[in-house]
């Protein structure tokens, strides 16, 4: 191992029993360097380390069926190394990577494995309600003594809150919760509407295998508004794990643009689990985009507090070769008219495996409209959808629906297509960027639907796919 990573995390160490095998390694790796982890550590990420353990060694004996369709075990197993000392291994990552979307002007923080970058313009933590902030939520700890500021207050408050009903039976969130060191925080206090978007930029880069546990916890006071854009690349051909805890918290009256755009790489192993409490009135508008990958698996949780919630997750998987993208969405829905949709897009090449899992679930006196719709086009013999649609409703008066299909390209529309002087590799292009558009359309971003529009006929035409007009190191060109 080089310099910047501690010893590696060691998987299968010779017994028959494969006992440090998945998830339960990095049980054994926080007994032997539990202590070394908190001094590089956030304190009020450091609390609760050794429950997590204990949770992921029971996990073992009850795995249950959350991941269903992707195999954990499996992709916990290989070694990684992990930056115990939080050394950023790019000096600076705003110009050695250069990740933005024309046009936006966002608040951008740049993140290399799991180390945040210094911001290019910074926002000073605020002693109270009324400021907004965007950065680590270090920097908001060391700001007061004893960490007393008004913002770690309500982190510690909020923050456990909005994800503590993933706790229970998600190991992901627990090998997060575990080795996490850092964390993004995006605070925007009560009436205040952002007018520039916050980007978070997550890139993978490293000589040698990494893991990376990252964190980000978004807070909207009442009425409060903003649009918040997650970034995933990686760099080379090396091998990466990286897992993401994204907690949310909505307060009346708020409304979140949440939007994940992911150009990873084959090698790449990631989990993104998402935790979100919205309270009456407030409305969630979220887009997931896988455009490359290597595994990839999108948890989200929500959940709807009181009546007027408004929730909408829609979002697009492109892939060939070997990959495999899983998006797994359940609602926990409100009270009285509160409504929910779920629209998913798949487009599956080479020998690439998809599955996506959405569950709506209606407590009693629910009064809701809840949609599902899941559509996959299989362009290729080998690829495979799996689709698992669920609706468990305990309440009478409500309107519920879902919908599942997985087909091929339309050869009648191909076929006129080409009877038109369009070259068959070109109409092919244009019927699968047809099928995904009407999710990017959902985007209300000008520029971002623009940009990653363009990105989706790149990869279509078989581009590597990455932001035209950044440079994420010699590998995004």
């Amino acid at each position: 191992m080089s310099d910047y990573t501690y010893p590696p995390l060691y998987c299968n160490l010779g017994r028959e029993d494969a006992r440090a095998v998945g998830v339960e390694q990095f049980a054994d790796f926080l007994e032997s360097y539990g202590a070394e982890l908190d001094l590089h550590s956030v304190p009020e990420l450091a609390a609760n380390r050794s429950g997590m353990s204990n949770a992921i060694r029971r996990y073992r004996r009850h795995p249950g069926e959350l991941y269903k369709y992707t195999d954990l075990k499996a992709a916990l197993t290989p070694e990684y190394g992990i930056n115990i000392h939080r050394r950023l291994l790019t000096p600076n990552p705003y110009k050695a990577y250069r990740c933005g979307v024309a046009g936006m002007n966002a608040h951008t923080v740049y993140v290399v494995n799991d180390v945040i970058a210094p911001m290019a313009e910074p926002v000073s933590p605020a002693a109270d309600h009324d400021c907004f902030y965007v950065g680590p939520i270090s920097a908001v700890s060391q700001a007061w003594d004893n960490g007393t500021s008004m913002l770690i207050l309500m982190f510690q408050k909020y923050m456990y809150r909005s994800g503590a009903f993933m706790h229970n039976d998600d190991p992901i969130t627990w090998l997060n919760t575990m080795l996490r060191q850092d964390g993004i925080m995006v605070y925007v206090p009560d009436g205040m509407k952002l007018k520039r978007p916050v980007q978070i930029v997550n890139v993978n880069d490293s000589r040698t295998p990494m893991m990376s546990n990252r964190l980000l916890f978004v807070f909207l006071g009442h009425d409060a508004e903003a649009d918040v854009i997650l970034c995933d690349h990686s760099v080379g051909d090396t091998s990466y794990l990286s897992t993401q805890q994204v907690n949310v918290f909505q307060c009346y009256g708020s409304r979140l643009g949440l939007y994940g755009v992911e150009e990873t790489s084959a090698q790449t192993t990631r989990f993104s689990n998402f935790s979100i409490h919205q309270e009456g009135g407030s409305r969630l508008d979220s887009n997931l985009l896988t455009l490359t990958c290597g595994l990839s698996r999108n948890t989200m949780w929500v959940r709807q507090v009181d009546d007027n919630v408004q929730t909408s997750v829609s979002g697009a998987v492109i892939a060939d070769a070997q990959q495999h993208a899983d998006n797994y969405i359940h609602i926990i829905h409100g009270r009285a008219n509160c409504e929910s949709e779920m629209y998913f897009k798949y487009v599956m090449g080479g020998a690439s495996r998809g599955a996506f899992t959405g569950i709506s679930y209606v407590d009693r006196n629910s009064q809701i409209n809840s949609r599902q719709q899941h559509q996959s086009l299989v362009v290729s013999e080998k690829a495979r959808v799996q689709s698992r649609p669920v609706l468990e409703i305990y309440a009478d008066d409500v309107k519920c629906s879902h919908g599942s299909t997985v087909g091929k390209l339309d050869e009648a529309a191909l076929f006129y297509m080409r009877q038109r002087g369009i070259p068959e590799q070109e109409a092919r292009l244009l019927l699968q960027h047809a099928f995904v558009n009407d999710v990017l359309q959902r985007i209300p971003l000008e520029p971002l639907r623009e940009r990653i529009s363009r990105l989706a006929e790149r990869r279509f035409r078989g581009d590597a796919a990455h932001c035209d007009g950044c440079s994420i190191k010699d590998y995004c060109q």
